[in-house]
């Protein structure tokens, strides 16, 4: 899936998934979607990766961020 440009600084957003457990324990993948200018970032959980990448692109071109690193 293509990622918009950050909405907050217009920077190039990167998009990486592993392997991990969400928050109860439950095995799968995290994908997380990150803008390289100014680190804001979101993550998503799925036991199927693709759909993890999916959501987590998804949330990322609508501008939902979970937090910005400074």
């Amino acid at each position: 899936m293509k990622l918009e440009k950050c909405r907050r600084c217009g920077g190039e957003m990167k998009q990486y998934t592993h392997e991990g457990r969400n928050i109860i324990g439950v095995p799968g993948y995290i994908s997380c979607c990150y803008c390289m200018r100014c680190g804001n970032q979101v993550e998503a959980f799925d036991p199927d990766p693709i759909k993890a990448e999916k959501k987590a692109a998804g949330y990322c071109n609508r501008g939902i961020y979970d937090l910005k690193k400074s």
